[in-house]
């Protein structure tokens, strides 16, 4: 998941379509508003009582015009969502960052033959740098990869969605699919 601004991390076209051409900078908010009073209210009648969190996605017309489809899923629990927006408050100002789950298969595809071997390389190649206290830059495991088994969580940090993209393994992300082998 995307933590910070997400106007660092998007295609200009689709922030100019989610600020009403630049008109309305709050109006996903205000949308995203009323679907979480609209999926209170759903889920009052059942007594649940805890985090929901609703997938929403902007989509392409097959005229080309982009839409946003407010509520894709709603999730009655704690979703990825809710860990990027505690991750956030971590993060400097400006800065954005990509919190990943990485198994240990996919992790072994590109070379690291363990979690700690994974970690030794986080440490030299993405350390950790702070500005004020928040995260500026670099990968932070969010697992303690001395005692994990099967998954590694990651928060990677930097200026913009490039400066992302680059930070290995981030630059081979198409290792991330499930292995074609048999």
């Amino acid at each position: 998941g995307f933590v910070g601004p997400l106007s660092r991390v998007i295609d200009a076209e689709v922030r100019r379509f989610l600020s009403g051409d630049g008109h309305d900078r709050h109006r996903v908010r205000r949308v995203m508003k009323v679907v979480a009073e609209e999926v209170a209210l759903a889920l009052k009648p059942s007594g649940y009582v805890g985090p929901v969190g609703v997938d929403a996605l902007v989509f392409r017309e097959a005229n080309g015009e982009l839409r946003l489809k407010p509520v894709v899923e709603i999730n009655p629990r704690t979703t990825m969502g809710h860990v990027c927006a505690a991750l956030e408050k971590h993060v400097a100002p400006g800065r954005v960052g990509v919190w990943l789950v990485l198994p240990l298969p996919a992790l072994a595809r590109v070379g690291f033959e363990s979690l700690s071997a994974f970690g030794d390389f986080l440490r030299k190649a993405h350390p950790v740098h702070l500005s004020e206290g928040k995260i500026f830059a670099g990968a932070l495991p969010t697992t303690d990869l001395s005692q994990a088994r099967a998954f590694a969580s990651v928060l990677f940090v930097g200026a913009d969605l490039p400066e992302l993209s680059a930070m290995a393994p981030l630059s081979r992300l198409a290792w991330l699919r499930p292995d074609p082998r048999p």
